[in-house]
């Protein structure tokens, strides 16, 4: 099947489909980080709900040294275009780790 684009008809291989930004596959994670964190609090477990702020905040800390003690300065080095594919690689996935690692950990405190 052939895509119209204007004026010109473009063969479907041709045409890229939209990209997202957030990677939809890892929102199974998110989903059963959240899904954890809602059986804990509702079980009132309180040994695990001291393991899910330890652990999500043990990974949120070390991701964020890691992010300014390693990458940073290996980003200052790289040119342009390799700063931007670098970064159109990484921070999709940061999108989804972060926020939810903040979010168990502070909830769970």
């Amino acid at each position: 099947m052939d895509v119209h684009i204007g004026a010109t008809v473009a063969p479907r291989s041709v045409v890229k489909e939209a990209e997202t930004i957030i990677p939809l596959k890892g929102l199974w994670g998110v989903g059963a980080a959240l899904v954890a964190l809602v059986v804990t609090i509702a079980g009132n477990w309180l040994w695990a709900l001291n393991f899910l702020h330890v652990a999500a905040g043990g990974l949120w800390t070390s991701i964020d040294l890691f992010m300014g003690f390693v990458l940073g300065p290996l980003m200052r080095r790289l040119d342009v275009p390799a700063r931007m594919a670098l970064t159109r690689r990484l921070m999709p996935q940061m999108l989804l780790i972060m926020p939810t690692l903040v979010l168990v950990t502070l909830t769970s405190g």
